[in-house]
């Protein structure tokens, strides 16, 4: 091929192109909101070891299962209230549609209890890793907590 001439293109060469434009940009816009919604300072605390995984140092949304984003398109407010353990997040939910949110659980957080609106469920617990999940009547917002204790 001479080096003044453009490569050629084909029609998948350019869906993957537009795809992976796609995702670029929903993996920074889910970063971004993470940052803006649960706040700089706790987000993502790096250890001693600027090289090592970064770790929570608190309860954390890891993902949801209502988007590609894992939460930046279903995730409408978070909030964490360090005085009584609780994550709090309104969710736009599909009527009918399982809804599972994957929390992180860092060593000395256990939970304890959750709500959906007004009723109570189960979190499933993992070790680290946590799970809420329920099936809204209908589509939406909807508030759901979790309370921890240390």
């Amino acid at each position: 091929m001479d080096a003044a001439q453009p490569a050629e293109v084909s029609g998948v060469g350019h869906v993957a192109a537009f795809v992976a434009a796609l995702l670029a940009h929903t993996v920074y816009t889910a970063q971004s909101r993470l940052l803006i919604l649960l706040g700089g300072e706790y987000v993502f605390k790096s250890s001693a070891d600027p090289g090592s995984a970064q770790v929570f140092d608190r309860p954390q949304i890891v993902s949801t299962n209502r988007h590609l984003s894992q939460g930046a398109v279903d995730l409408e407010i978070v909030g964490w209230d360090e005085s009584t353990g609780t994550l709090t997040a309104r969710s736009r939910v599909v009527a009918d549609d399982r809804y599972t949110v994957t929390l992180d659980v860092p060593a000395g957080y256990r939970p304890m209890d959750a709500t959906v609106g007004d009723q109570s469920v189960e979190v499933e617990n993992h070790g680290r890793f946590a799970r809420l999940s329920f099936v809204s009547p209908q589509s939406g917002p909807v508030v759901w907590n979790v309370r921890f204790v240390q």
